[in-house]
């Protein structure tokens, strides 16, 4: 007999995708794919809670940091969407 193993909060376990993860990337990918992203800053943890970040910017360097502002106060809100 097979046991499925699940995460006690329903969580997907380490190794298989967030589905919610994909749908901004994938929402992203099709923006900057029609040119409509020109600076990004992005942070992101794996599976075993490290943390990681890059950026890019040709001009729009002080309003990426001011988004990056804006991130953070969204994240301490608990604020998903704009």
């Amino acid at each position: 007999m097979t046991e499925k193993v699940v995460s006690i909060g329903g969580a997907p376990l380490p190794g298989e995708p967030v589905p919610e993860v994909l749908v901004i990337l994938r929402g992203m990918l099709a923006e900057a794919e029609q040119g409509n992203v020109r600076s990004l800053a992005l942070t992101w943890t794996d599976s075993g809670r490290s943390i990681f970040t890059n950026w890019h910017s040709d001009n729009d360097y002080f309003a990426l940091m001011g988004g990056a502002g804006f991130l953070h106060h969204r994240l301490m809100l608990g604020v998903k969407t704009d």
